[in-house]
């Protein structure tokens, strides 16, 4: 698992693809998909701690919610 303490930078140039600017190293971390997400961290009213059961547009919708907050998440593998 890595966890990476991360600020959103979302690019949709390709569709499913986003990158995540890491801020401590500033390097560029892609996902290639949601589906690489295990779980989310951070502070938020909804508490939404888990990616394992929540849909693809979900996950997307979070992660937009999110676009100025700093978050940790792990990506399985």
């Amino acid at each position: 698992h890595v966890a990476l303490f991360m600020e959103s930078f979302l690019d949709e140039r390709e569709t499913g693809k986003f990158l995540f600017l890491n801020r401590d190293c500033l390097e560029l971390f892609e996902a290639c998909s949601f589906e690489g997400i295990q779980e989310i961290s951070l502070n938020m009213p909804s508490q939404i701690k888990s990616f394992r059961d929540v849909t693809y547009a979900k996950k997307k919708q979070i992660l937009l919610d999110l676009k100025r907050e700093i978050f940790v998440f792990r990506k399985v593998g």
